[in-house]
């Protein structure tokens, strides 16, 4: 069947094809009650979004050129699986939750909680300090001032009852894993977005935020509770912050959900690398750690697996992944019963996975840190293992030939040990810490203060108040800088609350406390 035109309705939304040039052909054929098919033939044209309101309907987010955005795939010489490289020529709408993988595996029962281990849900990946864990030194396996949005009391059940709740022992080799969600296959027709009436995103911790460009923020996953259950549930949605509101992708929930994962941004080819994690299974409560490596074509919202080869790393949780250069380094995270030490690096221009050589003696394993790029170095800061906090700086240089580890000794006042913190470049070669907690702390108190390190004189000052006195303090938050202006989303606040607020700061003008 031809048309000069198409049109689709996807999830009540309605769509038209039109084609620009007269030569050029559109199909589909149907090929089950769930999947179409389309084909296109030398086809250049417009997708075109109707809304029911039309004056709500917004043409410069709602328009895409599909030609150029799916064509553009294959210039950007990232490697693809068989399905994807064909994807300027068919387009395939199919009901990806048929389907499912056995790449996810259990992971361990160590979290973060007191003493208390309970069969239940868990909520937060993290590991139990109150053990003894195996320790691996490879990888086995706006405005100048706060604005503040007030959050409300979402969780029925308190946090700490279900950070005191675990699940069973990790039994990673069994088989009788639940079911996990499929590597998604589907692909969209353009970076289209709802209209502006989308609300924000639900509570979590645990998330990633990205800045993909000038008013641009990308939040992706995390772990948020259920409103009339409280259970805990992992996310994959994905939200973009304009500025001045929060608005989605059309394909929104398309990735894998996770939680404790990491997503890296290449700005030259507008890129998100989504790697590790976990995910908890709402039914039994058990989380399994999520391997595969996802790709997020952020020009037209696609998620796609990349073809990676080399040493390639199996998935882990609350790790770092960060860009020197063009080569992704990840560190750190904890997989099944073990805290990982080994570094682990993708190059990005080939696609491989590699481990280098490193010189110099490493931090001890922990996860839950944070490793900040600074130039050619890594700075590392805070995270746990199975005993303790730590609030020691570390950092890896990367020379045209070499890697090496070494173990800074500051000056001034450190913060005190953490984990569950952000980092990032505050100005030029100061790093800001801000947030986090220590589980080890029977008071369970979580941090509201900031400190300022200088990377040249490894000098530690105190950093400027972020939030109101109770917005302030978060642990599992994310924060990210746009332009001179500092964002923090989510995370866990005092008095067991999962937060949605959306905190600003401009950095411009602020400078560090005595």
């Amino acid at each position: 069947m031809s048309s000069p035109t198409l049109q689709l309705s996807i999830g009540g939304v309605a769509f038209t094809l039109v084609p620009n040039d007269p030569t050029g052909a559109v199909s589909f054929s149907q090929k089950s009650k769930e999947t179409v098919l389309l084909q296109l033939t030398n086809f250049s044209g417009t997708l075109r979004v109707h809304t029911s309101d039309s004056t709500s309907a917004v043409a410069s987010d709602q328009t895409a050129e599909t030609a150029t955005k799916i064509n553009q795939i294959t210039p950007k010489q990232r490697p693809l699986q068989d399905d994807i490289d064909s994807c300027n020529k068919r387009v395939r709408l199919e009901d990806s939750s048929s389907s499912s993988n056995n790449s996810i595996e259990e992971v361990s029962n160590h979290r973060f909680s007191n003493t208390t281990t309970h069969p239940n849900n868990t909520l937060l990946g993290q590991p139990d300090l109150s053990q003894t864990q195996a320790t691996l030194t490879g990888d086995e396996e706006e405005p100048p001032s706060q604005t503040f949005v007030s959050t409300p009391s979402h969780p029925k059940q308190p946090v700490h009852e279900l950070l005191q709740q675990q699940p069973s022992p990790d039994t990673s080799m069994q088989s009788d894993h639940s079911p996990q969600p499929p590597i998604p296959t589907r692909v969209s027709l353009g970076d289209v977005l709802l209209p502006p009436s989308c609300q924000q995103p639900c509570p979590r911790w645990g998330h990633t935020m990205t800045c993909l460009g000038p008013n641009r923020i990308l939040v992706y996953g995390g772990q948020t509770l259920a409103s009339e259950t409280s259970i805990a549930l992992t996310l994959d949605d994905l939200h973009l912050f304009n500025g001045t509101r929060w608005i989605q992708p059309l394909n929104n929930g398309d990735g894998l959900k996770r939680q404790w994962h990491t997503a890296t941004y290449l700005p030259e080819r507008q890129l998100l690398i989504a790697f590790g994690g976990e995910c908890t299974n709402k039914t039994t409560g058990k989380s399994h750690i999520v391997h595969p490596v996802m790709v997020l074509d952020t020009e037209i919202m696609v998620w796609y697996p990349p073809s990676v080869s080399g040493d390639i790393p199996k998935g882990r949780s609350g790790h770092t992944a960060t860009m020197l250069g063009h080569e992704l380094v990840v560190w750190g995270g904890v997989s099944g019963n073990k805290f990982l030490q080994k570094i682990v690096v993708l190059d990005t221009l080939r696609w491989v996975w590699h481990t280098p050589t490193i010189q110099g003696t490493a931090p001890r394993p922990r996860s839950y840190h944070t490793a900040t790029a600074c130039g050619t170095k890594m700075v590392v800061f805070g995270g746990n293992d199975a005993e303790q906090c730590f609030n020691s700086v570390h950092v890896l240089e990367r020379t045209v030939s070499t890697w090496e580890w070494s173990n800074v000794q500051t000056k001034g006042t450190p913060p005190c040990p953490r984990t569950g913190h952000v980092a990032f470049v505050w100005h030029d070669d100061t790093i800001c810490i801000y947030g986090g907690w220590d589980p080890n702390d029977e008071n369970d108190v979580v941090f509201a203060d900031s400190f300022l390190l200088n990377t040249e004189t490894w000098e530690w000052t105190k950093g400027p108040k972020i939030g109101s006195d109770d917005s302030g303090a978060r642990v599992g938050h994310r924060a990210v800088l746009d332009g001179s202006r500092l964002l923090v989303f989510g995370g866990r606040l005092p008095g067991d609350v999962f937060s949605n607020d959306l905190l600003t700061l401009d950095v411009s003008s602020t400078k560090s406390t005595d």
